[in-house]
């Protein structure tokens, strides 16, 4: 059945090759990724929906050449003065569209705390309104050709073969809507002797179509939009109330933000550094409240390993600063839950290995480090070695100084290699000892 639509990075980092360049979010192929995140039935269901499009539109009657060439001459030529009457208000109600458009952009965005880029708009804008001049006289008076509509959702389908996004709205509903203009377009132009319905049943249908969009509208608005956004907007809020070290408004924010959105898992992890961050608590009940907001964390991120990271993270810098041995198998868990998810990556083994090291456990230790490394060499890419990457440990406290020291300044490779190193000269002197304690013994056994 599927990972589930957006969830294919996730399981993804499991058979993530060493020398692959990037986490993908998708495979780059709609095939594959409607198989991947919707399972094999959905796969069959848009395959049918394609090849529906491609037979209705190789089937349809043919209409005369001499009315196929008006058809294309109309699609090109510029209207005719009668052609364009009543359609100034169309195309200004277009314009209109866009500009109002624009205009709500800024307003949704300190909504939604994702402000318009002015960059961009600068580019587009230009750019959209050249589109507008150029394209008015068609607007006002072109014949939308079944040619045409079947041109764009091919090259659609083309692009998607090579490219990602079909999971998103805004490109499967494009796609779809060209497959329903051009299958349209087909019966119109195959029958156009056929009677025209009536206007009353042509209202009434109108009426029933509206009242179920607006419904759908509604609904989705209400129980997918509406949530995410009012849980964005007090993220921000509480992000603000700690910059101000306000982290009881903070708390309250973020908690709110959790019980708009239920299925997020950024408010949880905002809550869990708010308790190492705040410092006002201390003893069990901090190590409490740290646990049950990450357990609700990962409960809504099982697969990612970077959210085991996190929380990794989390229960280590409480380590550093309680000195609880709970906290330090905690983060050792989690960091061993990431590897398992992204056994190719060389940095979660690396952040591993180290906490392994910190745990006193040489043994371990030694070949985590050596997998680490080994990952790390069939990696091309420098951007992703472990060179240029640090591990977090954010060093003992004032209070724990007995607690083994932190990586300092030295990168993951360097620490890497002194642990393999570190570990393999400290077993050849025990082993080394040993045999001497051993020799020793059976001398004075001979005496």
């Amino acid at each position: 059945l599927g990972c589930g639509p957006g969830s294919f990075q996730d399981y993804y980092t499991a058979y993530k090759l060493p020398q692959a360049s990037e986490t993908i979010a998708d495979p780059h192929n709609f095939f594959f990724e409607v198989a991947a995140t919707a399972g094999l039935p959905s796969l069959a269901a848009l395959v049918a929906v394609v090849a529906l499009f491609l037979v209705t539109l190789a089937c349809a009657p043919k209409q005369s050449a001499e009315v196929d060439a008006a058809d294309g001459d109309a699609a090109l030529a510029e209207p005719e003065p009668h052609e364009g009457e009543g359609n100034g208000a169309s195309l200004f109600l277009i314009g209109l569209g866009g500009v109002l458009g624009f205009l709500l952009a800024w307003p949704l965005g300190a909504l939604t705390g994702h402000m318009p880029m002015v960059e961009l708009l600068l580019i587009a804008g230009p750019v959209a309104l050249f589109a507008f001049w150029l394209l008015g006289g068609w607007v006002r008076g072109g014949r939308l050709t079944r040619g045409a509509l079947a041109a764009g959702g091919i090259a659609l389908l083309f692009n998607l073969l090579a490219a990602g996004g079909i999971g998103y709205l805004s490109v499967a509903g494009t796609l779809f809507l060209l497959f329903a203009l051009a299958a349209n377009r087909a019966a119109e132009q195959g029958s156009p002797n056929a009677v025209p319905a009536s206007s009353r049943a042509k209202v009434v249908w109108q009426a029933a179509f509206t009242v179920a969009a607006v419904v759908l509208v509604w609904g989705c608005y209400n129980t997918l939009y509406a949530p995410v956004l009012q849980s964005e907007s007090l993220l921000n809020q509480g992000d603000l109330s700690v910059e101000m070290r306000q982290f009881p408004q903070a708390e309250q924010e973020y908690r709110a933000a959790a019980a708009q959105d239920r299925f997020s898992p950024a408010p949880w992890l905002r809550l869990a550094h708010l308790e190492l961050r705040a410092g006002r608590r201390g003893g069990a009940e901090q190590e409490i409240r740290l646990e049950d907001s990450l357990s609700r964390y990962l409960a809504r991120n099982r697969r990612a390993y970077t959210a085991h990271l996190q929380a990794g993270y989390a229960h280590l810098a409480l380590w550093r600063h309680t000195g609880s041995a709970g906290e330090l198998e905690a983060a050792l868990e989690r960091f061993r839950r990431a590897a398992e998810l992204y056994p190719n990556g060389s940095f979660v083994h690396a952040q591993h290995a180290w906490g392994l090291h910190l745990l006193g456990d040489a043994t371990a230790a030694r070949e985590v480090a050596a997998e680490a490394l080994r990952l790390d060499d069939l990696n091309p890419h420098g951007d992703q070695k472990l060179a240029a990457a640090k591990l977090y440990d954010p060093g003992p406290a004032e209070k724990q100084a007995a607690q083994p020291a932190g990586p300092a300044s030295r990168n993951a490779r360097e620490l890497m290699e002194e642990l393999a190193a570190g570990s393999a000269e400290r077993e050849d002197r025990q082993e080394q000892a040993e045999a001497d304690r051993t020799d020793h013994e059976a001398h004075h056994g001979n005496q």
